[in-house]
């Protein structure tokens, strides 16, 4: 017997107008509660990715050195290298001639304002600014050697950004362009933190002090408790410096550990966002020792993980 095949109107039925527009309403209303959830995160993803992001940088340059055996080359220097100096913090100031370097560092990456008074270039001032723990200072030839045994032969110093002419270079995160080749031996000028004497710098740092956070991060070893209770004191080891540097664009770690150089999230570019290795060299002239990576704010993973802990939706915090 030949079987039939079944006509169009036995076929299995579709959804109606109807009950489509019933699910499109449920799945908007679902949408509308879960979506300003998700936004509403903000502040809490951006410490959780900047943790990561300092931890795999931190395990990028030690894979680096067991590769190369050698720290990488072309890190930013966070010093300014012009003719005149083009760091002055206030609003109308007359920046450097932008693209011009005589080979020597004039000073530190230090925040530019225009006009208006809104930051164009620079590190960032804001809490716990980084920019505040470090001072240009110089590194006796023992511990440029030190320094040089890193592997370290040239960094990038940066270009200042003129807001009156809009020359320069005007994303900050990529400011790091006049390659400056270090001496193989004399004395060194570079980004360190600040041993000065005095209270606030050495003595006498508060808990929620940026230079407190970051040696906390970096050198906990070398904090011992203030003679003010809840103070602390910074007794760096005999002999050495921290030199700070930047992991911008021109770091031979891309394309060699990682495919880029990450920014921290958020940062368009008015202030410098690339996240900082710390460096400690030492006056016997042993090779530098790695001692952790912060973001361009100066908080060290731990810090950052316990803001992550700490934060709430759209900012807030608790406690």
């Amino acid at each position: 017997m030949r079987r039939e095949s079944p006509s169009p109107s036995s076929s299995s039925p579709g959804f109606t107008l109807v009950e489509l527009i019933v699910v499109l309403v449920i799945i908007a209303a679902v949408s509308g509660l879960v979506i300003p959830s998700v936004a509403a995160l903000g502040r809490s993803t951006d410490m959780a990715a900047s943790a990561k992001t300092q931890q795999d940088l931190a395990n990028n340059l030690q894979q680096f050195f067991v590769l190369q055996k050698r720290f990488p080359q072309g890190c930013d220097s966070l010093l300014v290298d012009t003719s005149t100096l083009g760091n002055s913090t206030n609003p109308n100031s007359t920046p450097a001639t932008p693209g011009t370097s005589d080979g020597t560092p004039d000073g530190l990456y230090a925040p530019k304002y225009d006009a208006t008074g809104q930051q164009i270039s620079g590190m960032t001032t804001s809490n716990p600014a980084l920019v505040n723990s470090l001072t240009v200072g110089t590194l006796s030839s023992n511990q440029r050697a030190s320094f040089g045994r890193g592997g370290f032969e040239y960094v990038y110093d940066h270009e200042v950004y003129d807001w009156t002419t809009n020359a320069g270079i005007q994303n900050s995160n990529n400011s790091g362009t006049l390659r400056r080749a270090l001496p193989g031996g004399g004395t060194l000028t570079a980004a360190v933190v600040n041993q000065t004497a005095g209270a606030g710098i050495t003595t006498g740092l508060a808990t929620t002090s940026g230079k407190y956070l970051l040696l906390r991060g970096i050198a906990p070893a070398e904090l011992v408790p203030g003679t003010t209770a809840g103070t602390w004191d910074w007794v760096p080891e005999t002999g050495t410096q921290i030199v700070a540097v930047g992991i911008g664009q021109g770091c031979r770690l891309v394309p060699t550990t990682m495919l880029s150089a990450p920014v921290y999230p958020g940062d368009e570019g008015t202030y410098y966002g690339r996240y900082v290795a710390f460096f400690k060299v030492y006056e016997s002239g042993e090779r530098p020792t790695l001692l952790g990576v912060s973001d361009c704010y100066g908080r060290t993973s731990d810090y950052t993980i316990l803001q992550f802990n700490q934060s709430l939706p759209n900012g807030g915090r608790q406690g």
